[in-house]
């Protein structure tokens, strides 16, 4: 997707680009708060794109992938996966069901075995992650492998179960892949549990900026395997963007650029510039599947029984740039 972006002689040429290039050609280890305040909104999202693109652990990532790309591995219908979705309320109907539609079909073509989504019913993180923690209890008493895709507000849910369960409680999980995930909170929810006289915020977001605090520290995954799925594209206007800088936390959920801890995270980010707050699987269709296989088995098994008729005519990745 990038590698057009990149190729785009138009885009090469402004102004964000160059100064989003010049600046990690100076330092490319610099604060991404920092850089927006010194190159803007546009320059500080690409330069966000090149600093992940050139991450060792990005690579590492694309280079594991690769390895699934004629190949379905029959190995996946050994594990189950896990749907963690946002609660009603936090995005519209519409989008939640894409989410599901996309997700499921492409992992039910990719062979896995039982695909499913977490029915979690609540706007309370911690409710969410105790919830999700006896779905994964029961896939434990099944003696069930189960891979996590949460999007957005689902993936506080998986955030918190991992923070606050046993390593052996988690044995089931095999693999978590993190779209967009809210995970250093965002600038949907108020980062104050006070009712201002003339700031309109729901119950919903009251009860998430009491929680705030679980999302501080850094991200403890027991060495689950984990992808983040990482979208950049800001649909702010100025004058929205002056009024979510002003919280006290706010991070890649919406689109705006990622808190410093972003950069402490050992687990590869995969930055899409070309998307937002809700990634459509449409446009990663065969990286979604990659990934999810990856996590079964770095070397894939093939199986000519699976995929290469389901799979036909979805684009493979090709290129680094592509792919984020």
């Amino acid at each position: 997707m990038l590698g057009s972006f990149f190729k785009n002689r138009e885009l090469e040429s402004t102004d964000a680009y160059y100064q989003a290039r010049r600046a990690y050609d100076i330092d490319p280890d610099q604060d991404f708060v920092r850089v927006k305040n010194r190159i803007g909104l546009a320059g500080a999202m690409v330069y966000a794109q090149i600093y992940f693109s050139n991450q060792n652990r990005y690579k590492r990532f694309r280079r594991e992938i690769e390895l699934h790309k004629e190949n379905s591995n029959r190995l996946n219908r050994d594990f189950d996966v896990l749907l963690v979705l946002p609660p009603r309320g936090s995005l519209t109907q519409p989008v939640i069901q894409q989410m599901k539609r996309q997700s499921m079909g492409l992992a039910t073509s990719a062979g896995f075995s039982f695909v499913s989504q977490a029915q979690l019913n609540t706007d309370r993180v911690i409710h969410g992650a105790k919830r999700l923690h006896q779905l994964i209890l029961e896939k434990k008493r099944q003696n069930r492998k189960v891979l996590l895709v949460s999007f957005s507000f689902g993936s506080a849910f998986v955030r918190v179960m991992l923070d606050k369960s046993e390593a052996s409680d988690l044995t089931p999980i095999k693999g978590w892949m993190n779209l967009s995930g809210l995970i250093f909170g965002s600038p949907r929810f108020d980062c104050s549990n006070k009712v201002r006289m003339f700031f309109n915020t729901t119950p919903s977001q009251r009860t998430f900026s009491c929680e705030q605090n679980h999302f501080k520290n850094k991200i403890h995954n027991h060495k689950i395997k984990t992808v983040h799925f990482l979208g950049l594209k800001s649909s702010l206007s100025n004058n929205e963007w002056r009024d979510r800088e002003k919280l006290r936390a706010w991070g890649p959920n919406d689109g705006v650029i990622p808190f410093s801890p972003y950069q402490s995270l050992q687990q590869p980010v995969i930055p899409l510039l070309d998307q937002g707050h809700v990634i459509d699987l449409s446009k990663l269709s065969m990286t979604f599947i990659q990934t999810l296989s990856s996590m079964v088995s770095t070397l894939p098994v093939p199986d000519r029984s699976l995929g290469h008729a389901q799979l036909k005519g979805m684009d493979f990745i090709s290129t680094p740039q592509e792919l984020s």
